[in-house]
């Protein structure tokens, strides 16, 4: 099993819940840790086999991408809307 170290961030106590909620739903695991409103988040993922029709979509994906690459945002687009919208 590989891991991945994703965040580690202040939550304030109102929004720890959220964000928990949040990382459940995506099926990150998680722990708190013992300073006051700090979360740590691993993705923690084996070996993954694609089906063929997950690699067909994924090829019709980056297909439509490279036609249409103004139509997507980078990851850098989304991690600072998410610290945006939730003062993190």
């Amino acid at each position: 099993m590989s891991t991945l170290n994703i965040v580690t961030a202040p939550i304030s106590e109102e929004k720890l819940e959220y964000v928990k909620a949040f990382l459940k739903a995506l099926k990150i695991q998680f722990n708190v840790s013992n300073k006051e409103g700090f979360i740590n988040a691993e993705d923690k993922y084996d070996d993954i086999e694609l089906t063929d029709k997950q690699k067909d979509i994924l090829n019709e994906r980056l297909e439509d991408y490279k036609n249409n690459p103004n139509s997507y945002l980078d990851v850098d687009e989304v991690k600072n809307s998410i610290k945006k919208n939730y003062e993190l």
